[in-house]
């Protein structure tokens, strides 16, 4: 029952994280728009919307992932100047 909940978990984790990651890759894209700076849309959807791979979501979720590793005073840190 353990190794069962533990794999929900983990899976309810990855599904969340997604949603977040295309909301701050919409978001980026929208800060790029901006200053006149789009990214294509071949970049901003997964295949199965049209494109090839949402890539600002992989590098926002990589850039969070780093800053987490790095320790709890970096992170801290970080999300002060956030």
């Amino acid at each position: 029952v353990g190794h069962l909940m533990g794999w929900t978990l983990l899976s309810v984790y990855m599904v969340t994280a997604s949603a977040v990651a295309s909301g701050w890759s919409s978001y980026f894209n929208n800060l790029l728009a901006e200053i006149g700076m789009p990214l294509p849309d071949s970049l901003l959807h997964v295949p199965s919307q049209g494109g090839i791979v949402n890539l600002p979501a992989i590098i926002i979720t990589l850039l969070i992932a780093v800053v987490l590793s790095r320790g709890s005073k970096e992170s801290k840190t970080f999300n002060n100047v956030m």
